[in-house]
């Protein structure tokens, strides 16, 4: 498929051809490459773009994906499959971009990047 050029459902920012991502960006190999979960789970509170707060709580893989995204982006083409975790991140209204990144103009080696644009932070219990 060829890489699209604007910016998208599945792409928030498209990236000249060259460009990388950002060198903090994790590539997850395996799930212990990302911050560790704990046995009851997280609560985050969550302050979007437009100012809107509000707490979550989140356990096992999705709670790993929220506590590494709050630190570095993630490259979404992983061999954790992250993907599903952060719909779920989502779906509870916390906002990830995808940015879109190219090695050249035919869209080859093209990825995704996952960004974090709520602030997430751990509340206290």
């Amino acid at each position: 498929a060829r890489f699209n050029e604007e910016p998208s459902m599945r792409y928030s920012k498209i990236h000249e051809p060259g460009i990388k991502p950002n060198s903090i960006t994790l590539d997850p190999q395996r799930w212990m490459d990302l911050e560790p979960s704990t046995q009851g789970g997280t609560r985050f509170e969550v302050r979007n773009s437009d100012g809107d707060t509000f707490t979550i709580h989140t356990k096992g893989h999705t709670e790993q994906v929220a506590k590494t995204l709050a630190k570095r982006p993630m490259r979404s083409a992983s061999r954790c499959r992250v993907s599903q975790y952060v719909s779920a991140l989502r779906e509870l209204g916390v906002q990830i971009d995808t940015e879109g990144y190219r090695s050249d103009d035919k869209g080859r080696d093209s990825f995704g990047v996952y960004c974090l644009r709520s602030e997430l932070r751990e509340a206290s219990a």
